[in-house]
Order: C-alpha cells, then structure tokens, then sequence
C-alpha cells in the first residue's frame, strides 16, 4: 500500500529544521559567551595595561636572555599563572640550547698534553635545563584583555649561563677518561694484554695515553692472574686483575677481577685467542670500567 504525503507534511519538515537549526546557533552563541566570559575572568589577574614589549621580545640583550611563555585562561589565576610560568622556562631552555651548542663544546686540555705530544680531543656534552635555568627568574605577567591568554616573562643573566657551562667543563674535564694514562702490565702474555687494554681504553672515551710514565697521570695496571688453554677445544679462558692507579701517590683509585674466553670455530692462532679472551673479559664487564672512567678524580 502507497502512503499518502498530505499538505501538512513539508510544514513539519520545516518546523523541525528550524529548531535544530536555533538550537545550534544559541549553542554556539552561548559557547562564545562562555569563551569571552572565561576570557575577561582573567583579565582581573594583575592590573590592566597596554601590551608590554617582552610579549614579543625573545633573545639577548645587555647580557640578560630573555623569553616569555603564554597560557590559555580557565579562570583559574594560580594554574594559569603557573602554567605560563613553565612555558616561559621551556622556552627559555629551548632558546639556550640553540645559543650556546657551540659554546658547549668540551676541549679536553692538560698541560702535559703538549709536552706528551698526544693531541687533545673533543667531546660534545649536554648541560641540564635545570643548571642552565637555575638563576633564571620570573619578571613580569600580562593578561591579553581581547583573548585573556595569560603571559609570563622569564629572564636569566649572560654570565650565569656562562659559569653553568664552565662548571659543566670543568666536570667533563675531571673524569678519569680525560686524564693522561700509560699502561703497565705484569706477568704472562704482556703484549696481548697491552694490545687489548689499549682497544678498551680507547672505546670508553680515553684518548691520551702515553709510554712515557713520567707524563702520565693515572696507570691503568693489569696483570692475569690465571689463563687456561684448550688446544683441542679451541677455547681460552682468562682471569685478570686490573686497576686504575694515581701515579702521583701510587694509590689505588679503582680494582676489579675479570673474567673471559674466547672460541674459535675454525683454526686455533693462540696469541689471538688470548687477546680475544681478554677483551671479552672487560667487554663482559663494560659497565664496571666506563662507571670507574666516568667519574670524576676528586670523588
């Protein structure tokens, strides 16, 4: 059976298209309301004022960088306050970061390094937010009265930045890796043991080491203390004893008993295989070594 589309129908249609239609405009009205409202809430946070030129200031100026950082209003003046505050200081951070990078660049320099003849090298680091901001200073706040976005001005003197990069030297250059190391080895097998100290000093960062004790700092001294060989297996096994000397008072700075082997599955070269044995022994044991070559002399 066909249904009938009487006169009334397309009335109703309409009827109900408008209302859906005033229900969404009086929505959105209210939506922008409630906006503009929440907006002019924060207006009240500090007292009324053109737009301050920091709000558009960022970088260095007589020594002093600047930044800002902005929040939108919830009509909340702590958090919001807080939160412009905290983006004032991660774009501050963010601004340093790119500033400073070629500044940042460690020289690791002794004054026996030109006497040794070992070049000096260099090593990139990275300095913590928090030691770069750590002088760093909230000055001023704003409140946009059209949108009532909520501003904050950080600012941080030259000079803090500059020592906060200097102490970050002055670490980097006080580990154990940047200082000048010889080798010395005892008992057995002593060229193998030196071939495979030198490999492992090497990958953990130490790029002055010298023959010449007297222009060394700190001994990196090694001994095994028992190596078992299996011809037949083709496996070497090794204990060593080493340990990290000041050369200045004989004292003992750091020591560790390793342990490792070495297999070959094709043919058996013994003086490879000991070296093999060896530097799996510091390999296994990696963590240990770069713990002792990271930290600092005074510790």
């Amino acid at each position: 059976m066909m249904s009938r589309i009487t006169h009334s129908q397309p009335k109703i249609f309409s009827t109900v298209i408008w209302v859906v239609l005033s229900l969404f405009l009086l929505s959105a009205c209210g939506s922008k309301s409630k906006k503009k409202e929440q907006a002019h809430s924060c207006v009240g946070y500090f007292k009324v004022k053109p737009r301050p030129s920091w709000v558009d200031t960022e970088g260095l100026k007589n020594g002093v960088y600047y930044s800002q950082g902005v929040a939108q209003c919830t009509g909340l003046k702590t958090i919001d306050v807080k939160e412009a505050s905290t983006n004032a200081r991660g774009n501050l951070s963010r601004m340093l970061e790119t500033q400073v990078r070629s500044e940042i660049l460690l020289i690791r320099k002794s004054n026996t390094a030109t006497r040794s003849g070992s070049e000096s090298g260099q090593a990139s680091t990275t300095i913590a937010s928090d030691a770069l901001l750590k002088n760093s200073s909230i000055y001023a706040h704003w409140v946009d009265p059209n949108s009532g976005s909520v501003y904050s001005a950080v600012k941080v003197s030259k000079s803090s930045i500059d020592k906060a990069i200097q102490d970050a030297k002055d670490k980097e250059q006080a580990k154990f890796k940047n200082q000048i190391f010889t080798i010395q080895v005892e008992g057995e097998h002593q060229k193998q043991l030196a071939l495979s100290i030198t490999k492992v000093l090497g990958e953990n960062g130490v790029s002055k080491i010298v023959t010449n004790q007297e222009q060394a700092q700190y001994a990196l001294r090694a001994k095994i203390q028992s190596i078992d060989i299996f011809k037949a297996k083709k496996l070497v096994r090794v204990e060593v004893f080493v340990s990290i000397i000041d050369l200045a008072n004989q004292s003992t700075k750091w020591s560790q008993q390793l342990n490792g082997k070495s297999i070959s599955f094709q043919g058996f070269e013994r003086d490879y295989q000991i070296r093999q044995a060896l530097i799996d022994a510091f390999n296994r044991d990696q963590q240990k070594l770069q713990s002792a070559l990271e930290k600092s002399i005074d510790e």
